[in-house]
């Protein structure tokens, strides 16, 4: 099954910068925060992901942050066509059966 990656951007791009209610709107509304500090939505519902993304842009034009929106962004995890498992994104071949991946593609958000 799919998966989907929603990327919402760092959770501290700029602490000069950014506002702390800007942060914790983002924060509440990913999921998955990385270990370098990079917050994320992740789904298996296309739908879902997209209305993610569309959220996390309002969200910046909320604050201001317009020039900022365009790192919100939608990417499928790479997926064997043979046995369905999940690659990493650095993954070109499967880990279980050795198949090519399908590489990971970017989603625009709009379609």
């Amino acid at each position: 099954m799919a998966r989907y990656w929603v990327s919402l951007g760092r959770e501290d791009p700029d602490a000069n910068r950014l506002e702390k209610r800007f942060e914790k709107e983002l924060e509440d509304l990913s999921n998955h925060l990385s270990e370098d500090g990079q917050c994320s939505y992740v789904t298996e519902d296309l739908e879902d992901a997209k209305n993610v993304a569309k959220e996390a842009v309002e969200i910046y034009k909320k604050y201001g942050y317009e020039d900022l929106a365009d790192c919100v962004c939608i990417n499928s995890q790479p997926e064997c066509p043979k046995c369905g498992h999940l690659g990493r994104f650095s993954e070109g071949f499967c880990s279980k059966c050795g198949a090519e991946l399908t590489p990971s593609e970017e989603i625009d958000a709009e379609q």
